[in-house]
């Protein structure tokens, strides 16, 4: 049991295992040789005819953009390398943040209920959705009746859509019906797209994009009583941090 637990935790989408015991098997000594090591799953390796149909999806879409969930916290460095070599902008969900520079031009920050509304704008808009390691929950996609529209114009006509990357099967096509779903981990998928995608300049999409960062910005109305906010002691708390971090040392004086 133990070791089967251990194997499921580390299947697929990695995570907690709930074992539930008696409390007399709980409190009892066990004498016996220790237990094995559990094995490790295979990594799902993507089919390369779905990576040839993701390419040419890549490739061909005007208004791309990333949407990396929590399956891409491994391999940070080869989202960054496959956004730069795709030139595409890139949103995140709360589990993924870190995973891309949030000072990058190319970075919309995090998407959803509680995250960017320029990153919400974006996914509405744009006609590639390339999701990575994320599962679409109802705090990012909100009413699904009315999610990626333009997406969803695109894959009609054979132009863009949604393209759904997953490690764990079950979660393709659960909750969005995705154009391509690739069962694959997040790493081989990236490991293989960087050296084949196309540079496009993309000027008009990331141009809108930055607008909408300007016209959407994370603000709020301060109390006229005076009373605190917690958003101002977070930008105090950021503004101090900050000012420690690019003030020079008194002992480079």
């Amino acid at each position: 049991v133990m070791s089967e637990a251990f194997a499921v935790a580390n299947r697929g989408k990695r995570g907690p295992v709930h074992i539930d015991m008696p409390k007399d098997v709980m409190t009892q000594c066990i004498q016996g040789d220790p237990l094995a090591p559990a094995p490790h799953p295979p990594i799902p390796v993507p089919d390369p005819k779905m990576l040839d149909q993701v390419l040419e999806l890549c490739n061909s879409a005007q208004k791309p953009i990333i949407y990396a969930g929590q399956g891409v916290i491994d391999c940070p460095e080869l989202l960054t390398q496959f956004a730069l070599a795709a030139n595409m902008p890139v949103t995140t969900t709360l589990h993924a943040m870190g995973c891309f520079d949030e000072h990058h031009p190319l970075s919309l920050h995090m998407l959803g209920m509680h995250g960017a509304a320029y990153a919400n704008y974006a996914i509405q808009q744009a006609d590639l959705i390339l999701a990575i390691g994320a599962r679409f929950d109802d705090r990012t996609t909100g009413v699904l009746s009315s999610y990626a529209p333009c997406a969803r114009a695109a894959e009609k006509e054979g132009r863009g859509g949604i393209v759904h990357v997953d490690i764990e099967h079950s979660q393709i096509g659960r909750i969005v019906s995705p154009t391509c779903g690739v069962y694959g981990d997040a790493a081989h998928f990236l490991t293989q797209l960087i050296p084949r995608v196309e540079f496009k300049e993309r000027v008009e999409w990331l141009s809108h994009c930055t607008e909408l960062k300007q016209q959407n910005p994370f603000k709020y109305t301060k109390l006229e009583d005076g009373r605190i906010k917690t958003q101002q002691v977070i930008e105090a708390l950021n503004n101090y941090v900050c000012l420690l971090y690019t003030s020079p040392s008194p002992r480079d004086s």
